[in-house]
């Protein structure tokens, strides 16, 4: 009788360790990677991307996968800006909806719509995502004031430079 109440004792205080706001909690903190880039960039008419000092080359399948420039605004492919950042992409084409994670932030699109959230909260576009070939691309605006360690500059709707903040000076960022 003592074994199963020491038992139940212990599997009781297992159970407390282990709640669901524990586990809720280590989910939000998740850690940061390890080799974050300091910059990426994008160009529209620029077949790379460039992170950190490394250029990967897009469109190697069709001109569909570089940046496009809508209504004067600067359209970026979110699969090749996941890998840039090691984040996390998804597309649900049943649903329509897009999940980016990028510097910890949760992006959540829907094809053909300006409306999106970040991070829960919504956010309206300037211009909607657009399904080019299977290519998702969204406005670069959605990630000016979301990402935590990042400044995100956009030049004359012609190029965008994801900087890390401090780490960058703002003359090297416009090389593109």
């Amino acid at each position: 009788m003592r074994r199963l109440a020491l038992f139940m004792l212990v599997i009781a205080l297992l159970l407390a360790v282990i709640s669901p706001a524990s586990v809720s909690a280590a989910v939000k903190a998740a850690p940061i990677p390890e080799k974050m880039p300091h910059r990426v960039a994008m160009a529209l008419n620029s077949k790379y991307i460039q992170i950190d000092n490394k250029s990967i080359e897009l469109g190697k399948k069709s001109h569909h996968e570089l940046p496009d420039l809508f209504t004067n605004v600067l359209l970026i492919p979110v699969k090749p800006l996941a890998d840039g950042f090691q984040g996390s992409y998804s597309l649900n084409a049943k649903t329509k909806k897009v999940q980016l994670v990028l510097d910890q932030v949760k992006f959540e699109f829907t094809l053909h719509s300006k409306e999106a959230k970040v991070n829960g909260q919504s956010v309206t576009m300037p211009y909607e995502v657009r399904l080019d070939s299977d290519i998702v691309k969204v406005p670069t605006q959605v990630f000016v004031d979301s990402l935590k360690r990042y400044d995100v500059l956009v030049f004359d709707q012609r190029a965008v430079v994801f900087r890390e903040k401090g780490k960058v000076e703002v003359g090297q960022a416009q090389r593109i």
